[in-house]
């Protein structure tokens, strides 16, 4: 949804670490998941911007993989606008949810993330709120339409 205001090729790179850091919280990655990763490098050109493409699981665990702290990781976003941060938040978020289980573990992250960009707790839980509402209504249209 919002992704195309990361314009640097720093935060995309974070964006993708963090996605995978979101994603491989639980210790599983389900297809969902998977797919998500896959519409992100789609959407914002991911394997153009580094000419190779890292959706490959080993070169990709291999750029997020690294072992940096998530305050290291969120450099590219510290300077942003307010308007970046809560849309990194989002759409860590909507990663988190899409696989309809946003584990605690999971959450602890989102939190840890959007404490360290300084996202208030209210609107926290107001973008959490927007995303398990869009995510039910998904669902619902899937059961409406069938597969």
């Amino acid at each position: 949804m919002f992704v195309h205001k990361f314009t640097k090729k720093k935060q995309i790179i974070s964006f993708f670490t963090l996605v995978s850091r979101i994603v491989n919280a639980d210790g599983e990655m389900s297809d969902i998941e998977q797919k998500a990763l896959s519409a992100y490098s789609l959407e914002l050109r991911f394997n153009k911007l580094l000419k190779k493409s890292l959706l490959n699981e080993s070169r990709l665990s291999k750029l997020t993989d690294d072992g940096k702290q998530i305050d290291e990781i969120l450099t590219p976003f510290l300077e942003s606008s307010d308007a970046v941060k809560k849309s990194l938040i989002f759409e860590l978020i909507a990663v988190a949810i899409c696989d309809s289980k946003y584990s605690e573990v999971e959450r602890d992250l989102v939190q840890t993330i959007a404490d360290a960009l300084t996202i208030n707790n209210k609107v926290l839980k107001s973008m959490e709120f927007i995303l398990d509402t869009l995510h039910n209504f998904s669902i619902q249209a899937e059961l409406v339409v069938g597969e």
